[in-house]
């Protein structure tokens, strides 16, 4: 007959061992337009939980070196795009379902009731690859002026 032998134990051992390694703590990051939390990163990917407040949005920005892959999990987002002839297009985003930003893309998120978007995002990057255009909040440069990272 044929025999079947499984090394589970071995399994568990190095299963639990990369949760453990896996594991870390969240961090919590106040904006003007809500919060994120980090939870996981590594090289070339971040992963977080972005909670947009109702009525609020992010600045239309772009990235050096990361792509970002959103998720919506809970309440409502619109995506807005900034194509290469200047021009925008709106894109509300739909439950469960991906949607991609490539690098270099300008772009930003809005919400009108209050929106939770798991975010991937992927490249060679650290949160300070950030490009603001526009922001409600008073956080894009002037010409000569440096951008000062907010908490």
């Amino acid at each position: 007959g044929i025999k079947t032998v499984f090394n589970v134990v071995g399994i568990l051992n190095s299963s639990s061992k990369m949760v453990n390694v896996a594991r870390k703590s969240a961090s919590l990051t106040m904006r003007p337009w809500g919060v994120y939390y980090g939870w996981d990163n590594g090289q070339g990917w971040n992963l977080k939980t972005v909670y947009v407040n109702p009525g609020k949005r992010l600045s239309l920005q772009y990235h050096h070196g990361r792509s970002e892959h959103w998720m919506l999990v809970d309440g409502d987002a619109i995506a807005t795009i900034r194509n290469p002839s200047g021009s925008e297009e709106k894109y509300p985003l739909r439950l469960g379902e991906s949607f991609r930003v490539g690098k270099g893309t300008v772009h930003r998120l809005e919400s009108k009731r209050g929106g939770v978007i798991v975010e991937v995002a992927l490249g060679d990057f650290d949160e300070d690859d950030i490009v603001r255009i526009e922001d409600d909040h008073g956080r894009v440069p002037h010409k000569g002026k440096r951008v000062r990272k907010m908490t």
